[in-house]
């Protein structure tokens, strides 16, 4: 019986060699079989659709895997409907679920339903939390640099975007030192963030630029 194990990181910068260590120690104690290996990096648990994920779930329909290990129920997913749905659909595969932090068996009807949709709905309030507390830290930082500017004579300039048609001027209405601070300053927001969880688009409303350029951005790290 071959077994599958999916494991996911927020962030490309993090690793997930303390859920694979966990697995590996699970292995130890399993019989000996086939093990298959689905990582997803740098990809929130929000969203539904991950290459590993969509590889395991495709997997797991065609009959090739007979167990499916997650380290925690929040590194499948952190939404109610997308979670219920990963794990119902396995276990109707004839898959069985292991999770690491929670010793539950999944298959045990709609008792076991309830408990899983508890913990995602758990997973999916950490996460909105968090990105609550990211925003207000967001905004005291800004109105902390507003301060910091008034107080060195500086006049505070918001980002509103160009208009259309206009070409974007590197620097425009900063000096060159206050520009690259600025810069690095914008570069750790995207990290932390990323950190959290949070997608490129996600940031990119929080700190004032595309999705795409918060991608390059991290990217070029």
């Amino acid at each position: 019986m071959t077994t599958a194990v999916y494991l996911r990181v927020s962030t490309d910068s993090q690793d997930e060699l303390s859920q694979r260590a966990a697995v590996d120690a699970w292995l130890s104690k399993q019989p000996p079989s086939k093990v298959t290996w689905y990582v997803d990096r740098g990809i929130s648990g929000a969203q539904a659709k991950r290459p590993a994920l969509d590889r395991l779930s495709a997997d797991v329909a065609a009959g090739k895997a007979g167990i499916v290990v997650v380290f925690a129920l929040d590194r499948l997913s952190r939404d109610i409907v997308d979670g219920l749905t990963f794990l119902t659909n396995w276990l109707k595969a004839g898959a069985r679920v292991v999770s690491l932090s929670e010793p539950v068996d999944w298959s045990g009807g709609i008792v076991a339903e309830i408990m899983a949709a508890v913990l995602f709905a758990m997973a999916k309030l950490n996460l909105a939390q968090i990105r609550a507390r990211i925003k207000a830290g967001i905004w005291a930082a800004r109105q902390a640099d507003e301060q910091a500017s008034l107080a060195a004579g500086r006049k505070i300039t918001r980002w509103q975007g160009r208009k259309p048609g206009t070409a974007k001027v590197a620097g425009a209405g900063r000096d060159p030192a206050f520009n690259a601070k600025l810069r690095c300053a914008q570069h750790a927001r995207i990290v932390e963030l990323r950190g959290k969880g949070l997608t490129p688009q996600e940031i990119g409303k929080i700190v004032g630029l595309s999705g795409r350029t918060v991608r390059r951005r991290l990217h070029t790290a």
